[in-house]
């Protein structure tokens, strides 16, 4: 079953790809993210997520499955600005993939983590390796430059979403990091 969702997820590169350098060409530094939300949601829509939903503060909330039990993939998808256009060797706002990366403003920090969750939640639901007892959401989240951690008060708050488990794709080095803002807003969601 495994070579089963490695084949899937193969066969998604090259949407997955395009769908990065879609986001990552739209400018959303914090407080200005619309465009990048409405393009988000329209992929998740086309990949077949079971509900989407953007909250008053402007987060995505996108849910495969409908369990008792929760797990949120997490992305933040504000950037800040680019202040140093002339350390740039292309464009920040017109992405290309060379060597196999993307790069532009925001592909790491952390557009990438949104493209990542949204794909994982959708060929987990097309593979059917998603269990029956989960609600997995993947959340694009707003503010995060100016303003760590308010938009997960806001979800967990005014939205009533308290995941189980949360899972960041902040980029760490390729470790795992345990624990964060989060953590310290609400100590009994496992992150």
């Amino acid at each position: 079953m495994t070579s089963d969702f490695y084949k899937l997820a193969k066969e998604a590169e090259p949407q997955l790809v395009k769908y990065l350098r879609d986001i990552v060409a739209i400018p959303s530094m914090s407080c200005d993210e619309e465009r990048v939300i409405h393009r988000i949601q329209r992929e998740m829509d086309k990949l077949g997520f079971d509900e989407t939903t953007i909250d008053p503060m402007g987060n995505l909330i996108g849910r495969m499955g409908s369990g008792s039990r929760s797990i949120a993939l997490d992305a933040h998808i504000d950037t800040v600005d680019v202040t140093d256009e002339d350390q740039w060797e292309t464009d920040p706002f017109d992405p290309i993939v060379k060597d196999g990366c993307v790069f532009g403003r925001g592909t790491t920090d952390m557009k990438a983590g949104n493209v990542s969750s949204v794909y994982a939640a959708a060929l987990l639901k097309q593979s059917g390796l998603l269990p029956d007892d989960v609600a997995l959401y993947v959340t694009a989240t707003v503010q995060e430059e100016d303003c760590d951690g308010l938009c997960w008060q806001y979800i967990v708050n005014e939205d009533g979403l308290r995941p189980d488990v949360v899972v960041i794709t902040e980029p760490t080095s390729l470790s795992v990091y345990r624990g964060s803002l989060i953590n310290l807003l609400f100590p009994d969601i496992v992150i």
